[in-house]
């Protein structure tokens, strides 16, 4: 199950994600269905197919790393830096 921001949300994203599940998994295909509600968020849920006894080890949190920089758009990782440069550079009284 991933949570997509709903404002994010379109099938190359999708398609993405289904991906990286897909890899990070050993899948062979991977399908989806996908609920929209009053969240702010659309639940994207994912079906990965995978032959039995060849299912890779996952570590999970580094799949939510990956999956999460996925959704990060350029306006988003540009805000990120000059956040960082805001407060680096901030003056002292």
């Amino acid at each position: 199950m991933v949570y997509i921001p709903r404002d994010k949300f379109n099938t190359e994203l999708r398609i993405k994600v289904q991906n990286v599940l897909k890899d990070a998994y050993n899948g062979l295909s991977s399908g989806f269905t996908t609920e929209f509600n009053e969240s702010a968020h659309a639940r994207v849920h994912v079906h990965v197919r995978t032959v039995p006894g060849q299912v890779n080890d996952v570590n999970i949190a580094t799949l939510e790393a990956k999956l999460s920089a996925l959704m990060q758009s350029w306006d988003d990782n540009y805000q990120k830096c000059y956040s960082i440069m805001w407060v680096s550079n901030k003056p002292t009284l």
